[in-house]
């Protein structure tokens, strides 16, 4: 036994001599990698846009590739692509028991995700407001529906070990964890009748949370930045609300790193939130409260419009994650009246837009005035086009 311990005693000895000496501990050394995020508003689908699918491509099986077209090889340019479609996107059997329906209670044709994943699309967000609008079994439908077409999802789950089981994608080398929350669920949630799995796994709905939970599955799985997804606020405004402004402090405190907004229809400014991380150390949290309209029926002021909005997230060769870059372009729903019923485009409308073929004057002064509307409230913000405008040239002194 004293043998041992002496032996124990020289080696102990030995460790501490080469700490004394200053030898070096081994350190991980990180690929550098840049990845950039890009998030699409809302799509919300009224019946008219229904209608307009079904003209491009048949009563049961619609296309809304076309009302997409001039968007979609931007889409489909960043390492990650991530949108939002309110209400349900049945499968066939669903769609055959329940048909499609528009406000209030959305029933999308599942034919738009193949429409969004051939646009670069990678994930949809389905913590919603619209997200029972028919039942549990029209939000388990939908999570099958993104399934069978090969994208991601987050916020709505079919079992608890769906929900149980963390959304971390590796993306471009770099390690992301993403989270989707809805404030509201249309007062679905007060319904006697819904199936209790609906609130207990199905949605990730904001009043029952446990972000804390949450987050450390997202770590524990290797997530080295979380993006959280909130569909929240009040609709119809410009400036965040002030639940929007506390759950995002919430956020960012609780270990978030970047907080992307929608439900309002509206486009709402971009800032950072200044919390510390785990170590104590200050940090600045990008939260974006609103991405407005993406496609839609609505028509009037802002609810016709929203942005397309980039962040860039960069990890050095010590491991440091660092968010930068947040840049949004402008995009505004052109309706096209047409005899048979209205059609659709989006449209970007910020430095290099043009006046399409037959644009009337009224719809072109409306999509021009659209871009300005976003500008002043992004210009609010930490965000900046992403297309500078083109410097103004002075006319030569004759």
């Amino acid at each position: 036994m004293k043998r041992l311990l002496c032996i124990a005693l020289i080696l102990a000895s030995f460790f501490a001599a080469r700490a004394d000496r200053g030898v070096p501990e081994m350190k991980t050394v990180y690929e550098p990698r840049t990845v950039t995020i890009r998030c699409a508003g809302d799509f919300v689908m009224h019946m008219a846009l229904v209608a307009s699918g079904q003209r491009a491509g048949t009563k049961s099986q619609p296309s809304f590739a076309h009302m997409l077209s001039e968007v979609k090889g931007y889409l489909s340019e960043a390492d990650f692509t991530v949108t939002n479609v309110d209400g349900v996107m049945g499968d066939k059997a669903f769609v055959a028991k329940y048909g499609y329906s528009g406000y209030p209670a959305f029933s999308t044709p599942a034919e738009l995700i193949d429409d969004l994943r051939d646009c670069g699309v990678d994930m949809l967000t389905l913590a919603n407001n619209h997200a029972l609008d028919l039942w549990y079994d029209g939000l388990k439908s939908t999570v099958g529906s993104v399934e069978a077409a090969g994208l991601m999802s987050v916020g709505g789950y079919r079992t608890l070990e769906e929900k149980l089981t963390p959304r971390v994608a590796d993306i471009g080398g770099i390690r992301f964890g993403f989270l989707n929350y809805t404030d509201g669920l249309n007062q679905m949630d007060k319904r006697a009748a819904l199936d209790k799995a609906a609130l207990e796994y199905g949605v990730d709905f904001w009043e029952r949370a446990d972000l804390k939970a949450d987050i450390r599955r997202l770590k524990d799985a290797g997530a080295e930045i979380i993006v959280c997804f909130m569909h929240w606020g009040i609709e119809y405004r410009v400036e965040p609300c002030a639940s929007q402004k506390q759950n995002a402090k919430i956020l960012a405190d609780a270990g978030v790193d970047v907080i992307i907004g929608g439900h309002p229809h509206y486009v709402e400014r971009a800032e950072y939130i200044p919390t510390v991380d785990e170590n104590g150390q200050s940090k600045q949290v990008l939260c974006l409260y609103s991405l407005g309209n993406f496609l839609t029926g609505q028509r009037g002021e802002r609810r016709d419009s929203g942005i397309i909005f980039d962040f860039t997230v960069t990890r050095d060769e010590e491991g440091r994650i660092t968010v930068s870059d947040p840049v949004y372009r402008t995009v505004w729903v052109w309706c096209m009246r047409r005899g048979d019923g209205n059609d659709y485009r989006v449209l970007f409308t910020d430095r290099d837009a043009q006046r399409p073929k037959g644009m009337s004057d009224a719809d072109w002064k409306r999509m021009r005035e659209s871009a300005l509307e976003i500008k002043q409230v992004m210009d609010a913000g930490c965000a900046r086009p992403a297309l500078e405008p083109e410097p103004e040239v002075e006319a030569p002194s004759r």
